[in-house]
């Protein structure tokens, strides 16, 4: 089974969203270890502080599959692309890693995502 590291943000200020959908995770992973939740400054858009922490875990669903399984657990939480235009995050929920394969290669540049790498 592939080794996943996905990471969770949200900007609406709710630590409890991101600890649900920790443990939503839980179910859809194996041996899931979570990373601190931290407080970032937004990249690339206004607005306000954003919540963020990574998980780790093993997954029998093939990339594409698991992509698809967290773009429905975003809805699952609350998130709106209405809302998105408007500048509020409720939950973003992006693959990092599936095996050796790396995802979103602008992301493992950013400080608070190196510092959450080390708790993982």
């Amino acid at each position: 089974m592939p080794r996943v590291i996905i990471v969770l943000g949200s900007n609406t200020g709710d630590e409890q969203l991101l600890l649900r959908c920790q443990q939503l995770l839980e179910k859809m992973l194996t041996n899931c270890r979570h990373s601190a939740i931290i407080r970032t400054t937004p990249i690339g858009m206004e607005g306000d502080e954003f919540l963020n922490s990574l998980t780790c875990g093993h997954t029998t669903l093939d990339s594409t599959a698991l992509i698809a399984a967290l773009k429905r657990l975003e809805r699952r939480c609350g998130d709106r692309r209405s809302l998105r235009a408007q500048g509020r995050v409720v939950m973003d929920i992006d693959l990092l890693l599936y095996g050796d394969e790396r995802h979103h290669p602008s992301d493992w540049q950013r400080d608070y995502i190196k510092e959450l790498m080390k708790q993982l």
